[in-house]
């Protein structure tokens, strides 16, 4: 199974290099250096549906994500059903490195029809074993219900062989397919934090390729779900498992993407961050400035 997974460092948004190069920006280059206040990136604001109302993710609790609509904040589930993401530059005092990451394809799917398929094979080998007890038990002038009138013993016999030999068969070869048609895709990776972070969670989107009627590669699929992250303890490793569900088909060359969010909403940046820069206190002012001016996205 060949599985190509990668972080999206860069991707085609507007550079936070250029944000600092403004005239506007720069003052007194003599001006001593400001100590780190946090970090910019571009992320994006998650938003789910409630009642046909699309609403911002304003954060989580241990029981779903809450929502801020027109009539007031409204919990809703985890998971993918209702979820678009709009682009936005963040800012925030808070940084957790991801690493470990691992990828696991599964085709649920296609384990419901093995095992209907096993215990139906199953079956076909317990009868035919079950006839040739019974003829090997039995006085060759008996009948013996289920052989055609004019198949003799013998002939039986090796029908019930070649019979119980080929479900065998078939029943092994359930377990040594391979390749990448799935319908679930497992990520598992490790959080970082520099603080502890109550009530995280992640929108989490998962790329990979689509293909046309000749199986060419057509263009590129979003599987995008907002997940449940839970407590995190700063300064330690935090395992976080998680499963999102497509439909049946051909998986490869995924790329994938994690923004987390943690303490009612606040967004937190990573090494996996687009366009991820260090800021100062008068940097994050000038920033919030611009964006609630409506200058920046």
């Amino acid at each position: 199974m060949r599985i190509v997974l990668c972080l999206l460092f860069l991707c085609p948004f507007w550079l936070l290099s250029n944000l600092f190069s403004q005239e506007e920006f720069l003052g007194d280059s003599t001006s001593p250096a400001l100590p780190k206040w946090g970090y910019a990136f571009q992320g994006y604001v998650p938003h789910k549906t409630f009642k046909k109302e699309v609403s911002p993710v304003v954060g989580s609790t241990r029981k779903g994500l809450l929502l801020d609509t027109s009539k007031g904040v409204k919990r809703v589930k985890f998971g993918q059903a209702g979820v678009t993401l709009e682009s936005a530059l963040q800012v925030t005092p808070h940084f957790a490195q991801l690493g470990e990451f691992k990828v696991i394809f599964e085709n649920r799917a296609q384990q419901r029809r093995d095992a209907a398929l096993q215990s139906a094979l199953d079956a076909d080998i317990e009868y035919a074993q079950a006839k040739l007890d019974q003829m090997n038990a039995a006085d060759p002038s008996t009948p013996i219900s289920g052989k055609p009138e004019r198949m003799s013993n013998d002939e039986f016999s090796a029908e019930l062989a070649d019979v119980s030999d080929t479900s065998e068969a078939l029943r092994d070869s359930l377990f040594e397919r391979g390749g990448q048609v799935a319908d679930t895709v497992f990520l598992s990776l490790e959080i970082f934090p520099d603080m502890d972070m109550r009530d995280a969670y992640a929108a989490v989107i998962l790329y990979h390729d689509s293909f046309d009627k000749e199986g060419s590669v057509s263009g590129r699929i979003p599987i995008i779900s907002i997940e449940k992250v839970g407590d995190l303890k700063g300064g330690a490793s935090n395992p976080l498992s998680l499963d999102l569900s497509t439909k049946e088909q051909f998986i490869q060359n995924l790329e994938f993407q994690f923004y987390l969010f943690a303490n009612d909403g606040t967004p937190v940046a990573t090494n996996a961050s687009s366009s991820l820069q260090e800021i100062n206190q008068a940097e994050r002012e000038y920033i919030q400035n611009k964006l609630s001016k409506g200058k920046l996205r």
